[in-house]
């Protein structure tokens, strides 16, 4: 048995491994996704690989990306994808080894199974999110807004910054999108996506740039949103909206909190961007 980097070249060999998922919602092309450094890193590996002899027999994703956070660039590391066939799962932990050993690295796994969460939290892992926050449309109330879809706006309208999440994000069913009012503007990301065994869609909210203006304007906001991607509900993890209530909305325990290591970063600095959940539409 021998642990090495992941490359893009081993994704044929690893495709029978992700199938073991059966998740109807990811197929090849979203898997491919995993193995092409989608968000721009310029590193060659895009996780780790287990193998018994030359078969591969457990895959950890890791997507690299570089992003300014708390003041500084910083490598982030989102873990996704974390599968090892039944009679390895004892040697998992090798696989995470040479994650938690690159420099100046925060490492993100917002999706932990029961058996990931224990490893994660003795290899020195703290919660970073523990329930999302379900916004409903209602009858609009409140200042007046507009919601724009990014590739809609005029270049010079959105910061750098904007420009660059969006670009970032091409994904089938995400989208980007600029909310102005008189009182400012805040800049989204959201994904259109099917909820597992039921019978509707949501969006799952990724970034929120401004929470305050965003509460300001829920009223309208949310129910344009969830007109414009033909939605029922959004969903935003708590930590996003920095403390901000949404009228008509309530909260949901996650299951298994998300979880995160980082030496200076708190919670309320880390979104859901660059991460399985806009790559993979989960």
């Amino acid at each position: 048995m021998t642990v090495r980097q992941a490359v893009p070249g081993d994704f044929e060999a690893v495709l029978p491994l992700l199938r073991e998922f059966r998740n109807p919602y990811v197929g090849l092309e979203g898997w491919r996704r995993l193995f092409s450094d989608p968000f721009g890193s310029g590193e060659p590996s895009c996780g780790t690989l287990m193998l018994d002899g030359e078969s591969p027999v457990g895959f950890l994703g890791a997507l690299v990306s570089r992003r300014v956070l708390a003041g500084r660039e910083r490598r982030m590391c989102n873990l996704t994808s974390w599968i090892v066939r039944e009679p390895y799962r004892g040697r998992s932990v090798f696989m995470l080894l040479p994650l938690l050993k690159e420099p100046g690295t925060d490492i993100v796994d917002l999706t932990p199974s029961a058996e990931v969460s224990g490893l994660l939290l003795k290899a020195g892992f703290r919660e970073l999110e523990t329930g999302t926050s379900v916004l409903m449309p209602r009858f609009p109330s409140g200042p007046a807004c507009m919601v724009i879809e990014a590739d809609e706006v005029e270049h010079d309208i959105l910061t750098p910054d904007e420009r660059r999440l969006r670009d970032d994000h091409r994904f089938p069913g995400c989208r980007a999108f600029l909310i102005t009012s008189g009182g400012g503007r805040c800049f989204c990301v959201i994904s259109r996506m099917v909820r597992r065994k039921k019978p509707f869609l949501l969006g799952a909210v990724h970034h929120i740039g401004n929470p305050e203006v965003f509460s300001r304007c829920s009223g309208r906001a949310v129910a344009k949103l969830c007109l414009r991607l033909g939605v029922t509900s959004l969903y935003a993890d708590e930590r996003m909206l920095k403390g901000e209530r949404i009228p008509v909305s309530f909260r949901l325990a996650l299951k298994r909190p998300r979880l995160f290591r980082s030496m200076d970063l708190a919670p309320g600095d880390v979104d859901n961007l660059y991460s399985e959940f806009p790559l993979l539409n989960i």
